[in-house]
């Protein structure tokens, strides 16, 4: 399923941004929630801000819109995010969180569509983020089509291999467990 697994540091805020949160969210989604025939891509206000982007794409990809939430997730990682302000005019960067959970739904929105490559990239991108539930990557129905690719295996090995041991080394061979 796709996910919307971002920093919980992200998800702090007080009981204002949960509201304005809210109804920007209730702003976003209720033209799609309202019909469910076939809506054009201007059937819905534009997201703002990663966040948002990342909500509707969930949206559209409960609805099995693929191509419209890929459209969605990848303008995702241009909008301001929950990150770090860098400069007082500027608006907040996207935050790691947000750049994974959107990167891993691009992934699930090419699996759907049939385009392992692209999917591989984007999940591979994620990984290098610091994305590290590869239970998850192994048993997520959105990436059944990924996972049947030859060149998976040898994605998941390059990432898996460096979450063992200390410092992500492998000192199994020097204690005979080998």
């Amino acid at each position: 399923m796709c996910s919307s697994s971002y920093s919980s540091s992200s998800r702090a805020g007080s009981s204002k941004q949960q509201h304005a949160r809210a109804v920007s969210k209730d702003r976003l989604l209720k033209p799609l929630q309202a019909t469910d025939n076939e809506e054009s891509a201007s059937d819905f206000d534009e997201p703002e801000t990663a966040r948002e982007a990342i909500d509707l794409g969930l949206v559209l990809c409960k609805q099995q819109k693929w191509d419209k939430a890929l459209s969605i997730f990848e303008k995702g990682l241009t909008l301001p995010g929950t990150g770090m302000k860098r400069f007082r005019d500027k608006p907040r960067l996207i935050s790691d969180g947000e750049k994974m959970a959107s990167l891993y739904n691009i992934a699930c929105c090419h699996a759907q569509l049939q385009d392992a490559r692209s999917g591989l990239v984007a999940l591979s991108g994620c990984m290098e983020l610091g994305y590290t539930d590869y239970g998850q990557v192994r048993t997520d129905p959105d990436l059944e089509f990924l996972r049947k690719d030859p060149r998976f295996e040898g994605l998941m090995d390059r990432f898996q291999k460096k979450s063992g041991g200390f410092l992500g080394l492998d000192f199994s061979g020097i204690f005979g467990n080998k």
